[in-house]
């Protein structure tokens, strides 16, 4: 059922279970990047070989790889963070524009309401009960403007808090995307000075 599985879903596009999952993996990698940190602590102090240099640079190029996955698992979350908050613009647009044709509707038919004076009303035809249901009538309608125009202002304002979020959330989308490449230019060297020193050895 859509409406369940709808509600169960989190603010930031995630299921609880995905939730879970994520953090857990997330956990898990954080562990891993501080025991190879002990691995490389332990190694540094050690004197100086060509095995203990190799097992320095495995360190380094495991937690690189362990810190790509760190940034993948964040980027896969804020990914769905943003498609969250884009679907909440899109559907707040949505509302202002709805909330504007309805405020057209009012504006017009409180100007149509005004242009008829109470000497016309009681000049005309319309007797006095129907003259009253006509007031009545203006003064919901006036009650419906303001309730259009508040309705409208907030959306706006939730559109706007919406939008900064997002482009929030799309500069740290940039950042742990340049975080990934800086940690393969990590790997990538520290497999050349591997290849090096397993030749010397």
């Amino acid at each position: 059922d859509k409406s369940v599985q709808a509600q169960t879903v989190n603010a930031n596009g995630l299921t609880p279970e995905q939730e879970a999952a994520l953090r857990a993996e997330l956990a898990d990698v954080e562990n891993q990047i501080k025991a190879q940190q002990s691995i490389l602590d332990s190694k540094k102090n050690e004197g100086k070989t060509i095995e203990r240099d190799i097992a320095i640079l495995n360190a380094q190029i495991k937690t690189a790889q362990l810190k790509i996955r760190q940034h993948e698992i964040s980027i896969n979350k804020l990914g769905k963070d943003i498609t969250v908050k884009t679907n909440t613009i899109r559907s707040l647009s949505e509302r202002i524009e709805d909330g504007k044709v309805s405020l057209a509707d009012v504006v017009q038919r409180t100007r149509e309401m005004d242009d008829f004076t109470l000497i016309e009303a009681m000049l005309s035809n319309q007797d006095v009960s129907e003259f009253f249901v006509d007031v009545d009538s203006y003064t919901s309608i006036k009650k419906s403007l303001q309730v259009k125009l508040d309705d409208v202002r907030d959306a706006k304002s939730q559109n706007e808090t919406a939008k900064k979020e997002l482009d929030q959330k799309r500069n740290q989308e940039i950042d742990l995307k340049v975080n990934v490449e800086s940690e393969q230019a990590k790997i990538k060297v520290a497999e050349a000075e591997k290849k090096r020193l397993q030749t010397l050895n």
